[in-house]
């Protein structure tokens, strides 16, 4: 999926692909001598995976995080909790970070975004519409034991 999408592409604009320290994720994972199954990674010597192995940028990046994991060094990338608080701040994107960086969220359908931010928190406290989803499902019916059904083989069974 990430190479349909476009995701891992080094030359494309940093919104549009994974970041540099994913990417260096991957290139340090292919040239593992750990071999990859065949179905995860295409033909190393051509289209998307050429490209990632010969950029000099993810290179770069692959090297500092080798070293990092041999010295027991590296850390691993956080993601901040969400502040509902951020959220109503002039500017908001659920794509950028405060700080800049990319998030995971992408914005689907630009145009009806702020319709259905109206309808999902009007701001009136109402949870008419949770209650229903907060029931608990039907309990389901008990199945016979084996102690109390008989089957000859012949896919009928009989209670005993």
């Amino acid at each position: 999926m990430l190479l349909w999408t476009g995701a891992m592409d080094v030359d494309a604009r940093p919104e549009k692909r994974l970041s540099d320290r994913a990417l260096a994720r991957i290139l340090h994972d292919i040239n593992s001598k750990r071999d990859a199954r065949a179905h995860w990674v295409g033909d190393l010597t051509k289209g998307t995976w050429l490209a990632l192995r010969n950029c000099d940028r993810i290179q770069k990046e692959e090297a500092k995080i080798s070293k990092d994991l041999r010295d027991d060094k590296y850390k691993f990338p956080e993601v901040p909790p969400f502040d509902p608080k951020e959220a109503k701040a002039p500017g908001y994107t659920p794509i950028l970070t405060s700080q800049g960086s990319y998030t995971a969220i992408w914005k689907s359908n630009a145009g009806d975004d702020d319709e259905e931010d109206d309808e999902e928190d009007d701001g009136s406290g109402s949870e008419e519409d949770d209650s229903e989803e907060e029931k608990p499902p039907p309990a389901k019916k008990a199945k016979p034991s084996r102690s109390s059904s008989y089957s000859s083989g012949d896919g009928n069974t009989a209670t005993l």
